[in-house]
């Protein structure tokens, strides 16, 4: 069994605490590895600065640092879409892919946002015989972060998700309880 789970949802819903609680659970039992679309971004803007010589990092958790960056993201992100509107979706499926060729059992990605990636991903682990899983979170009190987000996540929603979660703010337990919830409706019955 391969699976390509991928989890949509706001920036701050928590997603990522999703999938660490369930890389916690199944971590002696399958081997995971975890992608984001948003990371090829960050690498490009990253080099960009680095010619310059500039030295900021894209991957920041200081929160000012990352709002002061996020509109630079977001325009670049958006200008290299128009240009090519599967340009992060293509380089993340292919780590995805060349993960689970080996030993990986279950690719994670974490900022699944637009339609084109949902779609780039469940086509491709069709064709291959892979599972794929989508994921929603939402996090009471967060919404988009801006318009754009707002947009393609609406969009993304059109399509049927696999299961759709909703956490209270800093309720990790419970996305602890959602991720077990996960595996043993959608892995478990289903392990090889």
């Amino acid at each position: 069994m391969k699976v390509i789970l991928a989890v949509s949802g706001y920036a701050q819903s928590g997603k990522d605490t999703f999938a660490d609680a369930l890389e916690g659970i199944i971590k002696d039992k399958y081997k995971c590895s975890r992608f984001k679309f948003a990371e090829h971004l960050r690498r490009a803007l990253w080099l960009s600065l680095g010619y310059l010589k500039i030295d900021v990092n894209p991957w920041t958790e200081d929160k000012e640092e990352k709002q002061r960056l996020r509109p630079v993201l977001v325009s670049l992100g958006e200008y290299a879409r128009e240009k090519n509107i599967n340009v992060f979706a293509s380089l993340a499926r292919d780590e995805v892919l060349l993960s689970l060729e080996g030993d990986c059992k279950i690719a994670i990605i974490t900022d699944m946002r637009y339609e084109n990636e949902h779609e780039l991903l469940r086509d491709s682990a069709s064709k291959l015989g892979y599972r794929y899983h989508r994921v929603h979170i939402t996090r009471i009190g967060t919404g988009p972060v801006n318009e754009a987000e707002e947009r393609s996540i609406i969009k993304l929603l059109q399509h049927p998700v696999d299961a759709s979660y909703v956490a209270k703010d800093g309720d990790v337990g419970a996305l602890k309880m959602v991720a077990n919830d996960y595996l043993r409706t959608f892995i478990f019955p289903y392990a090889d």
